[in-house]
């Protein structure tokens, strides 16, 4: 299942559980915000399956579908040698 899908079925529980309003990543400013929490909640090491790890599990899900979309990793030429 994608993970907006995923998000929109479960938007009220998860916001209600984080007391946060989840939205996508639709700014550069929006991504480097989502960034900086993610370095805090890396600092505290969350526990698997915490309220601080669940958090961290669901903003890394939004940034690498923000950076798929955005920087998008062209793949390498068969003809070009390293």
């Amino acid at each position: 299942m994608e993970l907006v899908t995923i998000l929109k079925k479960n938007y009220h529980s998860i916001s209600t559980i984080f007391n946060m309003h989840l939205s996508p990543i639709r700014t550069e400013a929006d991504y480097e915000k989502i960034l900086e929490r993610i370095d805090v909640l890396m600092e505290q090491e969350p526990e698997i399956g915490s309220r601080e790890g669940d958090e961290l599990e669901i903003l890394a899900l939004l940034v690498e579908k923000y950076e798929e979309q955005h920087w998008q990793i062209a793949t390498p030429d068969s003809k070009v040698s390293v």
